[in-house]
């Protein structure tokens, strides 16, 4: 049923759209040089919680802002994340509230969900908005290697269908140790333009994080550094297209990480015997 309407979706024309490109400009996604709202399905370590704000600046325009506020709790078996944004610009604004839901279990195949709240309010014309969902698979294959296929917006309301807010097919790949992970992935829209990208995520150590990234149609590359120190955390982003447009924020987040534990004996043994079964 979701491939069928997959297909569909991309292969239905639609006028380009206006509202709700700017998705995310929070630091970690300008890194990966995506505004796009893309999945980063890779798992947390251990389990917590965490929130926190971002402020971006776009294009150093007057009048422009982006503000985001996310948390997210992650537990044994699945992964909460929540967050609001705001886009102001002159003569409209626009809100999105996301809620997304992933599951964590220790098997070759995860699921992850994310539902979303659209509002767009022109200071002139009638204020209109919606609900959409979308769906992600992400397969295991062996320890290093994970692949995904994810699709925004495959179902929306009637209102974002009349306003062009088209949903997006997206394929990932990542490959993983314990020195960085490496990343490539794309996005189609439904009239066939896609946005392919290239990244790499280094930790410095247990405290802090780089995140380096370059992308095509259009060009641009982007860079990210969070630092944590106790339940703080910090983090800068910035992004730059080849036609000369920039993109930084800074975010501000408390939280706090909980380490797996060891696995037992009995346990590996367990694990060992799915894998191979």
């Amino acid at each position: 049923m979701i491939a069928a309407l997959l297909l569909w979706r991309a292969l239905l024309p639609t006028p380009a759209r206006a509202a709700f490109e700017l998705r995310d400009a929070s630091p970690a996604a300008l890194g990966h040089v995506s505004t796009d709202g893309a999945w980063f399905p890779f798992e947390e370590e251990g389990g917590g919680w965490r929130g926190g704000m971002s402020r971006a600046s776009l294009y150093d325009a007057d009048g422009l802002t982006h503000t985001e506020l996310d948390a997210a709790l992650c537990g044994s078996r699945y992964v909460c994340a929540a967050d609001y944004v705001t886009t102001v610009s002159p003569g409209a604004r626009e809100s999105a509230a996301r809620l997304q839901i992933r599951e964590r279990a220790a098997r070759s195949v995860s699921l992850a969900l994310r539902v979303e709240r659209l509002d767009f309010s022109p200071d002139e014309g009638e204020r209109w908005g919606g609900w959409t969902l979308g769906a992600l698979a992400r397969g295991a294959l062996g320890r290093p290697l994970a692949a995904w296929i994810g699709a925004d917006r495959i179902l929306e309301s009637p209102t974002l269908g009349r306003e062009s807010v088209p949903g997006s097919l997206e394929l990932g790949a990542a490959i993983r140790s314990e020195a960085a992970t490496l990343a490539i992935l794309d996005r189609w829209d439904p009239e066939g333009a896609h946005a392919p990208r290239l990244t790499l995520e280094v930790p410095l150590g247990d405290a802090a994080r780089l995140v380096l990234g370059r992308g095509s149609a259009p060009g641009r590359i982007g860079a990210a550094l969070s630092v944590r120190v106790g339940g703080l955390e910090v983090a800068w982003g910035r992004l730059d297209y080849a036609f000369g447009g920039t993109l930084t924020a800074v975010r501000v987040g408390i939280g706090r990480k909980e380490k797996r534990r060891p696995a037992l004996p009995e346990q590996d043994e367990l694990l060992g015997a799915q894998v191979s079964g």
